[in-house]
C-alpha cells in the first residue's frame, strides 16, 4: 500500500514539474551556490539548455535565490544580475557578458580569428584563448543559427618545453646490464674472457639541468652498481688411493767404528770418532698424484659514487613530448667491491678489491624522453649506454679491462623558469 502511494506521489510530482516547465515558469531555491551550479540545476528541472563560457562566472560570488512559479526570464535576470545579457532561442539560452560581442561574418577575416568550415557550408569562427601555452576552452559559434558548441581541449606543457632559460631537477632510478672485458694477449687473459657472464645491476641518479635556448648543461650525483657473474675453476693435486708406485731411495749409511783422543801442543785432548760408510738403498711406496678441478661461482660487484657533467640538447616533439640527447663524463669513486677472481696459475683465487682502481671515470651517451603532466612536472624515461675504460690497477694485474653497460632509468623532472631568480 505504501509503495503504491509513493508511486502515485512521484507521478504527480513529475507531472507538476513538466507542467511548470511547459508554462515557462520555474520553482526553485538554492542557498550559497555558484551560478554554474544553479544553471545546471535549472537544466535538470526544465527543458531549457544554457550555452556560456564558464570563465565569465569565475569572479561572480556565490548567491542565494528562491523562485516560486516565476517566469524563466525573471529567474535568469535575477541570477545573472546587471553585468550579463542573454538571448532565448527556442529552448536554448545563450549567456554572455555585456562587454562581449558576437563576431559577424565579413568578407575580410579579422586577424585575431581563424575561419574554418563545418560541413563545408556553414562558416564559423574559432576563438582560442592561450595562457602559458595551455589551450583551455575552444568555443565554436555558428553565426547563422546563433548556437554555441563548446569543445574542451587541455594540453599541459612543462616550462622546460617553452621557456628559453630554466632550471630543472630530476630524480631517477633504474637497472643496467653490465659486461666486463679484459685486454692483453696471454693465456690468463684468454681464460678470463671465457668465464665472465653478464649480470643486472641498479643505479640511482639526481641531476640538475640548466637550459638556455635549447642547449643543456647538467651535473649531479649518483650511485651505480656494476655486477658480473664470474664462474671459473681451480686446479689441485690429490692422492689416488687405488694406484700406488714404489720408489727406490739410495743413500749413504754411516756406522761408528771407534773413538780415540788426539793431543795438541797446548796439552789438551780432542776426541776423534772413526766412521764406516756404506752406500745402500731403501724401498718406499707412494700413492699416485692426480689433478683435480674445482668449479667456483663468484658474483663480482663494483659500486661507485658518480659525479656526472654533461652537455645536451632539448628538442620538442609536441606540446607535451620532448627529447634530450646528452653526452656526459662521470667521475667514479669506488665505495664497495666484493667477489674473487682466479689467479694466473689457476690454483687459487684473489679478492677483486686488490686489483680494482679506487678512482676512475666513465663516458655515457643517453637520450631523455620527457612527458609533461603539469606546468612544472614531467615524467622522465632515460635509456643510456656507458663505458668505463679503465677499472684495474696496473701494479696488481698484468692486464687491463673495461666495463660496458646498457641501462634504462625512469623518474620525475621538476622545472623552474630561470626568470624567477
Amino acid at each position: 500500500m505504501v509503495t503504491k502511494k509513493l508511486f502515485i506521489f512521484l507521478i504527480a510530482l513529475f507531472c507538476s514539474i513538466t507542467l511548470v516547465a511547459q508554462n515557462n515558469t520555474i520553482t526553485y531555491s538554492a542557498t550559497n551556490k555558484s551560478v554554474v551550479q544553479i544553471l545546471q540545476d535549472i537544466e535538470k528541472i526544465s527543458h531549457y539548455r544554457f550555452s556560456y563560457n564558464s570563465d565569465i562566472f569565475k569572479t561572480k560570488p556565490y548567491i542565494t535565490v528562491s523562485f516560486s512559479e516565476m517566469p524563466i526570464n525573471t529567474c535568469i535576470a535575477t541570477i545573472l544580475g546587471e553585468n550579463y545579457s542573454y538571448t532565448v532561442q527556442g529552448n536554448q539560452i545563450i549567456i554572455t557578458e555585456k562587454k562581449a560581442t558576437i563576431p559577424t561574418i565579413k568578407k575580410t577575416q579579422p586577424k585575431q580569428e581563424r575561419a574554418v568550415t563545418v560541413y563545408d557550408t556553414i562558416p564559423v569562427y574559432e576563438h582560442i584563448k592561450v595562457v602559458d601555452t595551455i589551450y583551455e576552452n575552444v568555443r565554436v559559434i555558428d553565426t547563422l543559427q546563433h548556437i554555441e558548441t563548446i569543445i574542451l581541449k587541455r594540453y599541459e606543457t612543462n616550462f622546460m618545453h617553452t621557456e628559453k632559460k630554466c632550471l630543472s631537477y630530476s630524480g631517477r632510478t633504474g637497472i643496467q646490464v653490465n659486461s666486463a672485458h679484459f685486454f692483453k694477449n696471454n693465456n690468463y687473459t684468454e681464460k678470463l674472457r671465457k668465464i665472465n657472464n653478464n649480470a643486472v645491476g641498479f643505479n640511482i641518479q639526481l641531476d640538475m639541468n640548466y637550459k638556455r635556448n635549447n642547449l643543456l648543461l647538467s651535473s649531479g650525483v649518483g650511485f651505480r652498481d656494476y655486477r658480473v657473474e664470474n664462474s671459473f675453476y681451480t686446479k689441485s693435486y690429490i692422492d689416488d688411493p687405488t694406484i700406488k708406485y714404489t720408489d727406490t731411495l739410495w743413500y749413504w749409511q754411516y756406522a761408528e767404528v771407534f773413538t780415540y783422543y788426539k793431543f795438541n801442543e797446548k796439552g789438551d785432548s780432542v776426541a776423534v770418532t772413526v766412521l764406516d760408510s756404506t752406500y745402500t738403498y731403501t724401498l718406499r711406496e707412494n700413492p699416485k698424484k692426480i689433478e683435480q678441478q674445482t668449479n667456483k661461482i663468484s658474483s663480482l660487484t663494483w659500486q661507485y659514487i658518480t659525479i656526472p657533467i654533461g652537455l645536451g640538447f632539448h628538442y620538442n616533439l609536441s606540446n607535451t613530448f620532448a627529447i634530450e640527447p646528452k653526452l656526459a663524463c662521470n667521475a667514479l669513486l669506488l665505495v664497495h667491491c666484493s667477489g674473487e677472481i682466479v689467479n694466473e696459475a689457476m690454483t687459487n683465487t684473489q679478492p677483486l678489491a686488490d686489483i680494482v682502481k679506487r678512482f676512475t671515470y666513465s663516458v655515457s651517451l643517453s637520450c631523455d624522453i620527457l612527458y609533461s603532466i603539469e606546468k612544472q612536472y614531467s615524467i622522465t624515461l632515460h635509456p643510456f649506454y656507458t663505458i668505463t675504460p679503465s677499472i684495474l690497477k696496473h701494479s696488481k694485474a698484468n692486464m687491463q679491462g673495461l666495463l660496458s653497460s646498457v641501462g634504462f632509468e625512469w623518474g620525475f623532472c621538476y622545472t623552474i623558469p630561470y626568470a624567477l631568480f
